[in-house]
């Protein structure tokens, strides 16, 4: 624990390792947990606390690479009355610390000052070229995606595109939870009236959505796929995927089998008793399985670990 004087704030501020309950003054967040503390400013005659990741380091202007035409004023009392009061890069709004351009109204707040979105993305997974980062106010919309756009879009100028930064990383190969193939990432679709599978809108084909490559008409938004809800974050891209329907057992010899479910042992089709029907029986520990239907039922390899069957005491 040390004191130090810092240039934004009046009082002598006790720097330390802690954690801030109630929220940082500056970004109203409460950053990690109590077991995971974080560097930390606390003002003890005003009770204040801020992450030191969300104040400014100098008193200095500075030069960003999503704006190199003029350098950036920082200002201690927020944004000025005729900007619109979000950070120009990632949209939050802003607080008490800004850096601003009045010449091109453009303004960040601390964390896109210190931490900014590269320039240039080389090896997007949303496209095969280098995207630039358009460091402006423009409306587009996203190809990725289908939704709107109001700044700083990601471009590629020889093919006409432009995509959301959080849109240049969307996997390519998913599992979801509404549909039993792989869905895939593609845009443009081909032409054709699509729904969403999910919240059961109209997607548009000239933009980017996922669909499976054996049932046509299944497709879904981009960001419907991606919900946390829908989707495991596994990306599956070059993830080798076993056959869909497989036959879950082989034939020995007439009425005798070997089953997935209990392959260390051939199983015996036979008769069962009191009214049972019909049973698969193993000779070796007296095993029984009832539900015959549902055992030669093709099914999904990636699934077989969550099926259960009955057994019948012998």
């Amino acid at each position: 624990m040390e004191y130090v004087d810092l240039f934004w704030h009046e009082h002598r501020l006790c720097y330390k390792v802690g954690f801030i309950s109630n929220g940082c003054e500056e970004c109203h967040k409460s950053i990690g947990n109590p077991y995971a503390w974080k560097p930390i400013y606390e003002c003890s005659v005003c009770k204040m606390k801020w992450h030191r990741s969300c104040v400014p380091s100098s008193p200095e202007d500075i030069n960003h690479p999503c704006h190199s035409n003029h350098p950036l004023e920082l200002r201690l009392q927020g944004t000025p009355s005729y900007a619109d009061g979000k950070c120009s890069l990632c949209q939050e709004k802003l607080s008490s610390f800004i850096y601003h351009c009045k010449l091109c109204d453009f303004s960040v707040d601390v964390n896109c000052a210190k931490n900014p979105p590269p320039v240039i993305v080389d090896h997007p997974k949303c496209h095969e070229h280098a995207l630039t980062l358009m460091g402006r106010d423009v409306s587009f919309t996203c190809n990725a995606c289908g939704t709107h756009g109001e700044r700083n879009p990601y471009v590629c100028l020889p093919c006409s595109l432009m995509f959301h930064y959080d849109c240049i990383d969307l996997p390519h190969v998913i599992n979801i939870n509404r549909h039993d193939h792989r869905i895939s990432h593609s845009y443009p679709l081909t032409p054709r009236d699509r729904v969403c599978e999910v919240c059961r809108q109209d997607i548009t084909w000239r933009y980017g959505a996922y669909s499976c490559n054996k049932c046509p008409d299944f497709s879904v938004h981009s960001l419907c796929a991606t919900r946390s809800d829908v989707w495991d974050g596994v990306e599956l891209e070059g993830v080798h995927e076993e056959d869909v329907d497989t036959t879950p057992f082989k034939v020995i010899e007439e009425g005798v089998i070997n089953h997935i479910f209990h392959e260390e042992h051939n199983l015996l089709l036979i008769d069962g008793a009191g009214g049972q029907g019909m049973i698969i029986h193993c000779e070796e520990n007296g095993m029984g399985f009832q539900h015959v239907c549902s055992l030669f039922t093709p099914v999904r390899r990636t699934t077989m670990s969550y099926m259960v069957v009955e057994l019948v005491e012998e």
